[in-house]
């Protein structure tokens, strides 16, 4: 997708390249600029926001979002920027190796805060993140002296209060061994050709039954629902985004015919994708 909708990578096995940035904007600094161009990139984003109201772009979900309030970008995501006028915010940007495989459980917060486009806090909610916040702040502004594990820790430590603060980690549940996990990993790299619910739990070395039962029990939902709402999201990504045709989607996303990719997105939103493409423009 990135041919059609820009996607900006940062090479993070380069040698010297920085896995964690941050950046804090207050409401008298004026140097960070609108980016209206969509598109995504390989990193994760949080954005505390302390201060003032901004519009947030996240995919079709276009909400305005006042503080105290955490907007947050998955990787991937097509989102744009916007002026962030006399807002106060910190930023943080991170890869996915900066943060994951440190135990088994950051996986699960991981996967809480980034299934939601932001997170309304309370005042009070936002102070006690802050604590850890500056402590962050203050060891990255050490520069080349920073130590990026303890930065690590208290990132940790903030995914999990962001979790806990969201009404989401408590409707999840996770299979031990990871499977739910892993079928999302798979879910992403093959939704586009392979749409059976038997090829990914070949994939994962379960049987269907059992992937459907962990599915299930982790969020409520079938492999199928699944596989189908991703197709939907990228179908819709695409349609909201960027000027190709209708026809040029359904070939980007491994429909056979542009009819049957009309009659799968009729089934889910109630009209064709042209109709939803003229709504967007």
């Amino acid at each position: 997708m990135e041919k059609i909708i820009p996607k900006y990578n940062i090479d993070f096995k380069k040698e010297g390249q920085d896995h964690f940035f941050l950046h804090v904007k207050d409401r008298t600094d004026k140097s960070t600029t609108a980016f209206t161009d969509p598109h995504s990139h390989n990193y994760y984003c949080l954005n505390f926001l302390y201060k003032g109201k901004l519009p947030h772009f996240s995919d079709w979900d276009n909400s305005v979002i006042s503080a105290p309030a955490l907007l947050i970008l998955d990787i991937d995501q097509v989102h744009i920027h916007t002026d962030l006028g006399d807002c106060q915010i910190i930023s943080m940007a991170f890869s996915a190796n900066f943060i994951h495989g440190q135990n088994k459980k950051i996986g699960d917060y991981i996967e809480s805060v980034f299934s939601q486009t932001h997170i309304q806090f309370s005042t009070k909610e936002l102070e006690e993140l802050d604590k850890y916040l500056q402590l962050i702040c203050l060891e990255n502004n050490r520069g080349i002296d920073r130590n990026l594990e303890i930065i690590k820790c208290l990132l940790n430590v903030v995914l999990i209060q962001c979790a806990e603060l969201s009404d989401k980690l408590a409707k999840k549940t996770y299979n031990k061994n990871n499977i739910f996990a892993n079928f999302k990993n798979v879910l992403k790299k093959h939704y586009k050709s392979n749409r059976q619910v038997k090829f990914y739990a070949d994939k994962l070395n379960v049987t269907t039954e059992m992937l459907t039962q962990v599915v299930k029990g982790a969020c409520n939902k079938t492999p199928k629902q699944m596989i189908d709402e991703r197709l939907l999201k990228e179908a819709k990504r695409l349609l909201y985004w960027s000027d190709i045709t209708v026809r040029e989607v359904a070939w980007e996303l491994g429909f056979k015919t542009d009819g049957y990719f009309n009659r799968f997105f009729k089934k889910f939103e109630g009209q064709t994708p042209k109709d939803f493409q003229r709504e967007v423009l």
